[in-house]
């Protein structure tokens, strides 16, 4: 529950909604303030298409669909600024999967979760008529797929020096945040779902 509770403090400011299908995921959930969707009996795409259509009722015009497994997810600040009602999609830094997306409520896609998701989702949004923007940021882009995704992101140390991840000259290394200029934070927008040249 630690990456998951790292995501729900990164949505601070943000209504919160937990779509879970798991009784002790519903107990955390209502612990950490937020409203509960259930999903049971569904798998992860219909859980989501379930949540959206409730999001929608409860009059919700865009909502950031958000995994649980971002463990360098520190606000969503950065995909809700650049959604104007097209579809935001935030992929994986092996540019497979869809790790955040942002929707409006009123024109769904169909989700399509899972390996090569990302693809697929870009497929989906053309597929109903809109358009997608995709934003780069290693926080958001950083998931954990792998057991060996856990040896590099975060190691336990006070809130001041917690360490961060990013990428410099092609080699990941790691560096105190206090130590990290904001130069180094780059958001890449791609406008046209296109990826632009580094």
């Amino acid at each position: 529950m630690l990456m998951a509770t790292n995501v729900v403090a990164a949505a601070n400011g943000y209504d919160i909604a937990i779509a879970c299908d798991d009784n002790d995921v519903e107990k955390w959930a209502r612990g950490l303030g937020t409203d509960v969707i259930r999903t049971d009996g569904r798998d992860l795409n219909g859980s989501i298409s379930l949540a959206l259509a409730d999001s929608r009722d409860s009059g919700w015009g865009g909502v950031a669909i958000v995994h649980s497994d971002l463990p360098l997810a520190d606000s969503l600040d950065a995909v809700f600024d650049h959604f104007t009602g097209q579809v935001v999609l935030v992929p994986d830094v092996a540019m497979d999967g869809t790790n955040v997306m942002v929707v409006p409520t009123d024109r769904p896609i169909a989700f399509a979760y899972g390996p090569g998701s990302l693809a697929r989702h870009i497929s989906a949004v053309r597929e109903a008529g809109l358009t997608h923007r995709l934003v780069e940021t290693l926080e958001l882009g950083w998931d954990i797929d792998e057991p060996e995704d856990l040896s590099v992101p975060i190691r336990s140390r006070s809130a001041a020096e917690r360490v961060s991840v990013y990428f410099d000259e092609g080699l990941l290394i790691e560096r105190p945040l206090s130590e990290r200029p904001t130069s180094e934070r780059p958001v890449i927008e791609h406008p046209t779902g296109e990826r632009a040249p580094r």
